[in-house]
């Protein structure tokens, strides 16, 4: 009996098991291009190609197969992934997990700066800009003329996410978080929330995990109300990364998205520049906050947040937070000698007491 057949012979549930360990990565830490690293080796070829073995075979591992997409062989796969799931809505069911990354790290995203394989400026191929607007098409949205902001990884990302309604955890690391071609946000996802009645759904969505490159001179800042159409479509996010973050800006003047936090349980702020006045909207708006990490930037924010301020703040959720985890300044001299880059604490700024929090088990 040959290898293959002995492998067709299996209990579906192992065979299952086995294309979950060619394939590689269904378990590794998703949100974290640090642990995401770009010379693992995610054998999705190998895995397609037993899919065209048998038709048992292709039954069981096909969902396996779709059920995690990442860009981490390349931002231009984003594309050709888009054009499967678009045309066929039959694999995008099995999608729980995307990594849409334009680099296996930031600074490959840095030296990126730009989706280059597809911009609208002349570089994208004729295939390629039919790829993106039948895909908005089929959407009910009309990208043909002008063709707005089409180039942008943004604009994949948006349709991918539109096109996997099964999708549970999302990584999103990018450059741009500004205005693109004087649209300011996730535009096309925004259309589509205002559809009535909807196409488009994100309703399993519980993980969502948003990197970005913070560069002062190419990006915009980096604040919930770029992504709030994704929060309109996803009502039951439980868990939310920003890194870097500057939470919601209040005082934009725009008008004040939609965004609802009040399924979050676990919230993480990393590389924060948050004024308080976001970081206490944020907290407060989650219902049942169970855990809470906030680490600071380098660069101080006007009216960023103090460590006493931050727990003032949660003590919104005193009786329900189990883990807290908060890096805003250096303690001693020695700490901040350390390339900890961080401020020294001033008088008044420190944490008191925690003894309020009944339910604390990690600090």
């Amino acid at each position: 009996m040959s290898g293959l057949s002995r492998l067709e012979s299996l209990p579906q549930e192992l065979i299952s098991h086995i294309c979950r360990k060619v394939i590689g990565h269904l378990n590794d830490h998703i949100g974290d291009l640090v642990r995401i690293r770009g010379d693992t080796q995610y054998d999705t070829p190998s895995l397609a190609s037993l899919c065209r073995t048998s038709t048992r075979l292709r039954d069981i591992a096909t969902p396996v197969l779709y059920s995690r997409f990442t860009t981490l062989r390349g931002a231009e796969t984003a594309m050709r992934f888009l054009a499967t799931i678009s045309l066929r809505p039959d694999l995008a069911q099995y999608v729980e997990k995307l990594d849409l990354c334009q680099g296996t790290s930031m600074e490959e995203i840095i030296s990126q700066r730009l989706f280059e394989t597809t911009r609208v400026d002349g570089n994208m191929t004729m295939a390629e800009w039919l790829i993106l607007s039948r895909a908005a098409a089929y959407l009910g949205l009309d990208y043909i003329y002008p063709p707005i902001d089409l180039g942008e990884f943004a604009t994949i990302v948006q349709l991918i996410l539109a096109y996997t309604p099964s999708v549970k955890s999302v990584h999103i690391a990018t450059m741009l978080s500004g205005t693109v071609y004087d649209k300011w946000g996730y535009t096309i996802l925004q259309s589509l929330a205002d559809q009535r009645p909807r196409r488009v759904s994100l309703a399993h969505l519980r993980y969502l995990y948003l990197e970005h490159v913070k560069d002062m001179n190419f990006g915009g800042s980096f604040c919930l109300q770029y992504f709030a159409a994704i929060f309109e479509l996803a009502p039951s996010i439980e868990t939310l990364h920003m890194n870097p973050c500057s939470g919601i800006n209040l005082l934009e003047q725009v008008a004040r998205p939609r965004i609802s936090l009040a399924n979050v349980t676990t919230l993480s702020l990393n590389q924060g520049d948050t004024p308080t006045n976001a970081v206490r909207w944020m907290v407060g708006d989650c219902a049942q906050l169970q855990h809470f990490r906030y680490f600071g930037s380098e660069f101080p924010a006007m009216d960023g947040v103090t460590p006493r301020e931050i727990i003032q703040i949660l003590q919104l959720h005193k009786d329900n937070l189990i883990s807290l985890s908060i890096l805003l300044k250096a303690r001693t001299w020695s700490e901040f000698n350390l390339s900890t880059c961080m401020p020294l604490f001033a008088d008044g700024e420190q944490i008191v007491s925690l003894k309020d929090f009944s339910k604390l088990e990690v600090f």
